[in-house]
C-alpha cells in the first residue's frame, strides 16, 4: 500500500521547485542578467546561458508532478471502499 502522506509531501516539494524555476525565468526573461535560485534545497545563481537547462528542467519537473499527482490518485483510490452494483431489472 502507497504512503498517501508521502506523496503528498512529494508533491508540495515539487511544485515549490517548479515555482521557483517558473519564477526564475520570468526575472531573466524580463530582462535580468542573473537571478538567485533557491528551490527549497539548494540556492544557486543562474543568468541568461542557463536558460535552456532551466527551460529543459521544469519541462522534467512538471513530468514529474504528474506522475506524482498519478500515484497519488492511484493511492487514494486503493484505499476507497469498493462496492458492486448489480442491476434490478
Amino acid at each position: 500500500m502507497a504512503d498517501v502522506a508521502w506523496i503528498q509531501d512529494r508533491i508540495a516539494a515539487t511544485k515549490t521547485i517548479i515555482v521557483a524555476y517558473e519564477g526564475a525565468i520570468l526575472a531573466l526573461a524580463q530582462g535580468a542578467q542573473s537571478y538567485k535560485l533557491n528551490t527549497g534545497q539548494t540556492d544557486q545563481w543562474v543568468s541568461k546561458a542557463n536558460l535552456a537547462e532551466m527551460t529543459s528542467t521544469l519541462k522534467t519537473m512538471r513530468t514529474l508532478l504528474a506522475e506524482q499527482q498519478n500515484e497519488l490518485a492511484a493511492a487514494q483510490g486503493a484505499q476507497a471502499t469498493a462496492f458492486r452494483v448489480i442491476p434490478g431489472w
